[in-house]
């Protein structure tokens, strides 16, 4: 959940008749620390406006900087933090390595993909058979060029899903248009190969992989499948360095669909962190976070805000570093450049 505000308060900041956080003398004229009084909800950080930047508060933390005028106010509402964090094991490391070899096949050329002749990503997995492969890098997307400034875009705007791709999906599901209306290009496509191969293979089981906006798209996928194929059909996605990709409702329903989901995240990259929480967006469960090499974390819940994780590492864009969205991961650099 979010809070917005623009505007000095002297009482409790209140959301709703149940939603509130207390501070102890929290407005003054200047930068200081104050004490916080027990509070239900546990704030995660604060964003302001005036002379200084930002200002943080982190679960276990009894002090907050701030100033008189309040942005915007991030939390979670279920008390005391209880969320774990899980080291990942080194097997479990690389089990993730074929899955991040086809998300760096993608940033390949269609023929090049369509022959299994992409180089050491292609190499990495011996005897894989393409069955189709779709995108001109261009109309329709094949590898993100433009990621970037569509997240940060202050014309990004969230739109519910269609109900012919996405049948009996709430109305109040919305996802990122842009994502939407590029998943909406190749979706039906798609779908018809997929079915064509399980029905000629017997496959029982889907498995959806992206990096970036590749990303995105195979989460949506991911959600499309499960709604589109026969419910003994497993469906699995395992995704990269991924944006959030739609609201609140579009993370609780897709956690109830799509039970084996991972997104793994690399060090500081803060395209996992965009679009922002009070622009309304939220990222389903399943978080993996590489720290440094043979070091990663499983996050439990949807913004997990511990150190070991993606948004306790990356508070803001200003700390992250866009080189570690290409990788490595796990040794594993993903992108055009790499596409040899």
């Amino acid at each position: 959940m979010h809070g917005y505000y623009s505007q000095e308060f002297s009482s409790p900041l209140k959301t709703s008749a149940s939603c509130s956080i207390a501070f102890h003398s929290l407005f003054r004229d200047s930068l200081h620390t104050s004490e916080t009084k027990s509070t239900p909800w546990n704030v995660q950080s604060l964003q302001i406006l005036g002379p200084a930047s930002r200002a943080s508060v982190y679960p276990n933390s009894s002090r907050i900087y701030h100033l008189p005028y309040i942005r915007e106010v991030e939390w979670i509402p279920k008390g005391p933090v209880t969320l774990d964090v899980t080291p990942i094991t080194a097997g479990q490391l690389a089990a993730l390595a074929p899955f991040t070899q086809f998300a760096r096949a993608a940033y390949c050329p269609s023929d090049r993909i369509a022959e299994w002749t992409c180089g050491e990503a292609c190499n990495a997995i011996p005897g894989f058979e393409p069955t189709w492969a779709s995108g001109d890098g261009s109309g329709v997307q094949l590898y993100p060029t433009h990621l970037l400034s569509m997240l940060t875009d202050i014309r990004v705007f969230r739109r519910p899903l269609d109900q012919k791709l996405f049948p009996g999906v709430p109305s109040n599901i919305h996802v990122h248009g842009g994502f939407g209306h590029e998943h909406a290009k190749t979706a039906v496509t798609t779908l018809k190969k997929v079915e064509a191969i399980i029905s000629s293979k017997n496959a029982t089981s889907v498995v959806l992989v992206g990096h970036s906006l590749g990303g995105a798209l195979a989460e949506l996928g991911a959600l499309y499948m499960s709604l589109n194929l026969p419910s003994h059909i497993r469906i699995k996605a395992v995704t990269f360095g991924t944006p959030r990709v739609g609201n609140q409702a579009f993370a609780s329903y897709f956690d109830a669909r799509v039970i084996d989901f991972s997104r793994v995240n690399n060090k500081k990259d803060f395209i996992p962190i965009l679009p922002r929480l009070h622009l309304g967006f939220e990222h389903p469960r399943g978080e993996i976070h590489i720290v440094s090499p043979n070091n990663a974390f499983a996050c439990s819940g949807n913004e997990a805000v511990e150190a070991e994780c993606t948004k306790g590492t990356v508070p803001d864009i200003f700390w992250g570093n866009i080189l570690d969205h290409l990788g490595p991961y796990q040794g594993i650099k993903i992108g055009t450049i790499y596409c040899k």
